[in-house]
């Protein structure tokens, strides 16, 4: 087998050079599946049958996609908003969200231990490319963070103290009450609890609006945009994307 070895490898006598390596082959395996039974369900997960440890199964992955369909239709509710919402949103500020989560990114992979730097080298694009590829999802957050921000405002959204803790105590999952206080009223102190009481409002104001959203069956969805439009592309042509109704 030939291979490379790339520009930048560490031992610099071998770097951008051909090398040639022999394999031998000594021992092939092969993985075979347990059989799906009474006693591969107590041994998976102390379950008494087969049914059980299904049900559980079943259990999960519908909890799982009743989460993600709440979540999907929450950011829909939202973006709703934002697509009726009058925002002027300036280039600049677009550029600099778009930067922060560029950042945020950056943040992300150092705690995974991977070198930003060798992601973008990777990626084969530079810092400033990302960011401007970046910048339609900055423009979609920054509208959401205004509709929001005006909801908190118009229906004067509060955040006590009592509901920061609660969520923290969440995300921590500790049990001492103390310690959990004492890093609160430290977070307060230093101002560190305005962005999560700005988060808590926001998602508050998230709930306002999704209590008030209006749904409508799959079905109604897509007949909305294969109802035909008289005189545009033919009489019948399921490309219309608008309803006609009588007087339009």
């Amino acid at each position: 087998m030939t291979v490379t070895f790339p520009d930048d490898y560490r031992a610099e006598q071998l770097a951008g050079n051909e090398a040639v390596f022999e394999c031998s082959v000594k021992e092939v395996k092969e993985k075979k599946l347990p059989e799906l039974d009474d006693d591969f369900a107590a041994e998976a997960g102390g379950f008494d049958s087969q049914a059980e440890l299904r049900s559980d199964i079943e259990t999960r992955l519908r909890e799982q996609q009743e989460r993600l369909i709440d979540t999907e239709f929450r950011e829909a509710v939202v973006d709703a908003a934002v697509a009726e919402a009058k925002l002027s949103v300036p280039d600049e500020l677009v550029h600099a969200k778009a930067h922060e989560m560029w950042h945020q990114t950056e943040r992300r992979l150092a705690a995974q231990g991977l070198d930003p730097a060798r992601y973008l080298q990777v990626t084969g694009k530079t810092e400033e490319e990302l960011v401007h590829d970046a910048e339609p999802e900055a423009r979609t957050a920054l509208g959401r963070e205004g509709v929001l921000a005006a909801v908190v405002e118009a229906e004067k959204i509060t955040v006590d103290d009592d509901e920061i803790l609660d969520s923290l105590r969440q995300a921590s999952r500790t049990e001492n009450e103390k310690k959990l206080r004492r890093s609160f009223d430290k977070a307060k102190a230093e101002g560190r609890d305005e962005p999560l009481r700005e988060d808590i409002a926001m998602r508050k104001a998230v709930d306002l609006m999704v209590e008030s959203a209006k749904t409508i069956s799959v079905e109604q969805a897509k007949a909305r945009k294969k109802l035909w439009m008289p005189g545009k592309e033919g009489e019948g042509s399921a490309a219309a994307e608008e309803i006609w109704t009588p007087g339009s």
